[in-house]
């Protein structure tokens, strides 16, 4: 079902209709028609966004409010071809009959006809369910707020067990437990360390001034304005505090000292091909830095919750960083990419049970959507060759009755801030480019 791109006239139309009013089929019909665009919209446009989240949510509401015939109806959509409307409708059934909407949803997962799109709504869902039942108050909940505010960090919001650290013996171990025995040679010369980000939710008073963190505001000299593009003022990404990760600095090649902020429109929320619509800012040590007060034209929802984080260092391959990695191996044996592509999709079912987010800087990207061509050629950040990660910021959300709260990239991806070689090396941060990639 294709839909024509939403109108602000369109969703207050959406707002304004009176769904107790209406026979069952007409709002199984709006159901589908605002799930839809709300998946198709994304946060491109934001506010269009957040305002359908509720005719949204009233529609399914009301589904359930008409007893069996309702919930039969929502049970219905869960075959529904668009991911959106999968999405909303398995979250509203779970509500109802937690117990089928699970096996339901593992029948998704495992058909091979089911899109990878609808696939992937759905393992996310069922990774909330899995979180859920092993923790019921999720320090996401907002009734943890005023015990934060008075200074007690949040639990992290995933535990230990979730995180699947894989360092280059791990890589090698999953290699030879599976069978791809001539991979393993060359796996130490493939691979590229990075330092993943385990992050936790806690309150903006529990950050010391300049502490590395994903969202929350920033801390800034006094005389340096809050970076904007065009009318629109930015969201903080991350803050890193360059002492913290020091330990990694042998291979991320970023200063020993100072902060890099990272800024990023989310109200525009570019793909990559609005070049000033994100901005990397390095603050050198010793510089005076004060929290900041957002400006009063910064959407709430824009400002995203403050998490803590720890840096661990962990292996990637660069089998998944170019199209063809080995073009500078002259010896590589023809036919080894095929396995080593293999094994790439083997220690990512290594990380299904991996609810922790993939956040990291340096190393190889994560790719949702091939290589960084098109957002390169927007730039002056270089080319595939010689691009290296800065940051890697994954979808980081909650499911709520009223949709996402977080950072919630496209469909559910994740932006990438990326640098060229020789910049990095000069400690130049002006050239570099963005990228967000979904499914």
């Amino acid at each position: 079902m294709e839909l024509p791109v939403i109108t602000a006239r369109e969703v207050l139309a959406y707002e304004k209709l009176d769904f107790d009013s209406m026979p069952l089929e007409k709002v199984r019909e709006i159901a589908i028609e605002t799930s839809t665009h709300l998946h198709e919209i994304g946060l491109r446009k934001v506010e269009l966004h957040n305002r359908l989240i509720g005719p949204v949510s009233d529609a399914y509401d009301r589904l359930v409010k008409f007893g069996p015939p309702g919930v039969a109806c929502i049970k219905d959509l869960l075959a529904h071809e668009n991911p959106g409307v999968v999405r909303q409708a398995l979250s509203s059934f779970h509500r109802v009959e937690p117990t089928e909407a699970e096996a339901i949803a593992g029948a998704i997962v495992k058909n091979s006809a089911t899109s990878s799109a609808v696939r992937e709504v759905v393992r996310e869902a069922t990774s909330w369910w899995r979180f859920h039942a092993k923790h019921p108050t999720h320090p996401l909940d907002p009734a943890l707020g005023s015990e934060a505010a008075a200074g007690v960090a949040a639990e992290p919001a995933h535990a230990v067990d979730t995180y699947t650290h894989l360092d280059i013996g791990e890589v090698i171990k999953l290699a030879r437990e599976n069978g791809y025995d001539a991979s393993i040679p060359w796996l130490p010369k493939l691979s590229w360390p990075s330092i993943r980000l385990i992050r936790r939710r806690v309150a903006m008073e529990v950050l010391a001034p300049g502490q590395s963190r994903l969202g929350g505001i920033p801390d800034m000299p006094p005389d340096m304005e809050w970076p904007r593009f065009e009318e629109n003022p930015m969201s903080l990404i991350a803050q890193i505090d360059l002492a913290e990760i020091a330990a990694f600095r042998s291979f991320t090649h970023l200063p020993s000292a100072g902060h890099l902020l990272f800024f990023y429109d989310t109200f525009l929320a570019s793909w990559g091909d609005d070049p000033g619509s994100w901005r990397v800012v390095y603050i050198a040590p010793g510089a005076t830095i004060e929290r900041r007060v957002p400006p009063e034209d910064l959407f709430a929802n824009l400002i995203y919750y403050p998490m803590a984080l720890e840096f661990r260092q962990e292996a990637t391959l660069k089998v998944w960083v170019a199209e063809d990695p080995t073009e500078e191996l002259d010896d590589f044996p023809p036919g080894l990419e095929d396995e080593l592509t293999e094994l790439g999709d083997v220690i990512a079912e290594a990380r299904e049970s991996d609810i922790a987010p993939l956040h990291r800087m340096a190393g190889a990207a994560d790719f949702i959507q091939g290589d960084f061509s098109d957002c390169l050629a927007a730039t002056d950040a270089g080319d595939n060759e010689h691009t290296r990660l800065l940051l890697q910021v994954d979808s980081d959300y909650l499911e709520t009755d009223h949709g996402s709260e977080g950072m919630f990239w496209g469909s559910g991806g994740h932006i990438y801030f990326l640098i060229g070689r020789g910049d990095l090396l000069r400690g130049c941060f002006d050239n570099v480019a963005l990228s967000l990639q979904c499914t």
